[in-house]
């Protein structure tokens, strides 16, 4: 193996072309590293993409919200060339959500309103933006109070739940892992002690933001409510000009106006994509990974390498003999459950009269009391930009469930023993539409249906999945699942660092305390990239600082109580962080196996 340091241009293969692969192509690309980026489909974008039907019709696996604290991913949009010298970060523009009930919404629908430059004088609601924040607890808090009491929940109940979010404010980022790491978000707020009703609504939220149970780890889902509950705005360092809306979506697909884009910016700056290039063993010699091995023989030799796979496709790779006894930690069993978020597309020649005022282009219903935790979103005419669509055809309506496993108003059945006819009936339903208008739909292109015995004899051919019990002899088979994290899952689950000093995992499974977040989201994957690049750029390119170094701010208001906070646990605990992995000893010495360890990346408080 030719070492980094005696290459002039050290090479660098990714496995994986959705999020976290191209951030991590984009960093290195940029700091002059050479970069193969391999994905096993005929397009990049993973979960991410959109495609088109033969007809014309735009379909994607989910409808896609990009949050103003989603802080690396918004950054690589700023850097991203589109037409006439504008970013991705141009092709965004703000949408409100409203919260739907069976009887009644909160919210107001107005149109899309676009990224823009902030005004003058400015600074004066920076100024002013603690005490806004304050405001928006205490109103906020009166709000769900009487809301929740209106559905039976007692204001005890409420006024508990609401405390065991905003006490967070105040808990440095040690604490909030020593304490929430190892228990449920159900643990923590007792849930099993609370009202049938009190269950209901505390459990909505994690399935519609995350598609998570309340099973999942208290430290990942936590936070995630509490900007939720009260709204909290955020603005990353690198948009200060910006006036990003909080809630945005894309105006136009999203492989369209962010993946094409972003994929002809990877080549212009010299990246070698490699498409319809499954990555199916490695190559290792003294303790380092020497080669990426394709499915059809092809071999890329590299210098380092960077896994950014899907779950189910990093177990599967796990099985090789070389990756199992190389990488022993992805063959070990992890705090990791497979969740279901699924989605389809209606197209509609107009907004029939007889649909709910708040269907609007541009506005997000969150239907609360909906069976399978469903989102909605019509997108189209007055929306998207220059977006083509077939003749005839003014809006696609997209609606995202969550829930798979509680049965439907309409068939009394769940989403996973339905069929596609049975879903769409059902989605429609549980947003409350009827069927006026509708020229046709699309499930997910990532869900399959397939008979038993269909399935009985493709399941080896099929790619890693997620397979349903068999129903009425058809199995429903998610080629996509989600990955949540589980209480332990800072022990036991993929690390962005490996056993092997010269290979990296990025992606919505991979874990790290220096992650943005703990969710599985496009921000989590481009953070996860942002990080396993920085690691190679940091021994492989250490005689220049990387070309993007992104200056992560903590979205979280009142940061200032959770410094003082952190002041306090250093002074009654030990200095070795909870978090540090298993082979920090390893870590320190700065060599495995005779080969060249890239740099301990220390936690910084800041990025909080």
């Amino acid at each position: 193996m030719q070492h980094p340091e005696q290459s002039a241009r050290p090479h660098v293969v990714i496995a994986g072309a959705g999020i976290a692969g191209m951030a991590a192509a984009m960093i290195l690309a940029e700091s002059g590293i050479r970069v193969t980026l391999c994905e096993a489909a005929p397009e990049a974008g993973g979960k991410a993409k959109s495609l088109r039907r033969p007809d014309g019709h735009p379909t994607e696996h989910s409808l896609r919200v990009y949050l103003d604290y989603y802080q690396t991913l918004l950054t690589l949009f700023l850097r991203i060339p589109t037409e006439g010298g504008k970013t991705v970060l141009d092709n965004l523009v703000g949408v409100n959500a409203v919260r739907v009930y069976r009887h009644r919404t909160f919210g107001r629908a107005s149109a899309p309103v676009p990224v823009r430059r902030r005004p003058a004088f400015s600074w004066l609601g920076r100024v002013f933006e603690p005490l806004a924040q304050f405001s928006r607890i205490v109103v906020r808090s009166a709000l769900v109070t009487v809301g929740m009491a209106s559905r039976g929940v007692s204001p005890i109940d409420v006024i508990r739940y609401l405390y065991a979010h905003v006490r967070l404010l105040w808990m440095c980022r040690e604490r909030l892992i020593a304490e929430l790491a190892d228990v449920s978000y159900a643990d923590y707020l007792q849930l099993g002690d609370k009202s049938p009703q009190a269950q209901t609504f505390f459990s909505a939220l994690p399935r519609i933001f995350v598609a998570a149970r309340p099973s999942a780890e208290a430290a990942a889902l936590a936070p995630i409510i509490l900007k939720g509950l009260f709204h909290f705005t955020s603005r990353p360092a690198a948009l200060d000009g910006m006036a990003a809306p909080s809630i945005m979506m894309m105006n136009g697909p999203t492989s369209e106006r962010m993946v094409d884009p972003w994929v002809r910016h990877l080549q212009n700056l010299g990246v070698d994509i490699q498409l319809h290039t499954r990555i199916a063993d490695l190559e290792f010699q003294d303790g380092c990974v020497t080669a990426a091995v394709c499915a059809d023989g092809r071999r890329f030799a590299c210098d380092y390498a960077i896994l950014a796979l899907p779950y189910l496709t990093l177990r599967r790779l796990a099985e090789t003999h070389r990756v199992g006894e190389h990488l022993p930690h992805l063959t070990e069993q992890h705090a990791i459950a497979l969740e279901s978020s699924n989605g389809m597309q209606v197209f509609l020649r107009d907004i029939p009269s007889t649909w709910p005022s708040y269907v609007r282009p541009g506005v997000v219903g969150t239907h609360f009391e909906s069976e399978w935790a469903v989102i909605s979103v019509l997108q189209g005419e007055g929306f998207w930009e220059g977006v083509p669509l077939p003749a005839g055809t003014k809006y696609v309506l997209s609606i995202t469930w969550s829930d798979v496993d509680k049965p439907g108003p309409v068939f009394g059945r769940p989403a996973s023993e339905c069929t596609p006819d049975e879903i769409a009936t059902e989605c429609l339903a549980q947003c409350g539409l009827d069927h006026s208008h509708i020229l046709g739909w699309q499930i997910d292109h990532e869900l399959k249906h397939l008979s038993e015995a269909d399935y009985q004899s493709l399941a080896g051919e099929l790619p890693p999945h997620v397979a349903g019990a068999p129903a009425r002899g058809q199995r429903m088979v998610n080629l996509s699942p989600l990955t949540i994290l589980m209480p332990g899952a800072r022990e036991r689950s993929p690390r962005i660092r490996t056993e092997v000093p010269n290979l990296f995992l990025a992606g919505e499974a991979s874990y790290s305390p220096d992650l943005t977040f703990l969710v599985p989201t496009m921000e989590k994957a481009a953070s996860s990239g942002y990080l396993a690049a920085h690691q190679i750029v940091n021994v492989a390119a250490a005689h220049a600082a990387p070309d993007l170094q992104i200056e992560f701010t903590d979205p979280v208001p009142f940061a200032v109580l959770r410094r003082l906070d952190r002041w306090f646990w250093n002074r009654r605990r030990p200095p070795e962080s909870p978090c540090d992995p298993r082979d920090a000893a390893c870590i320190e010495t700065g060599v495995h196996h005779g080969c060249p360890d890239p740099a301990h990346h220390e936690e910084r408080a800041a990025r909080r």
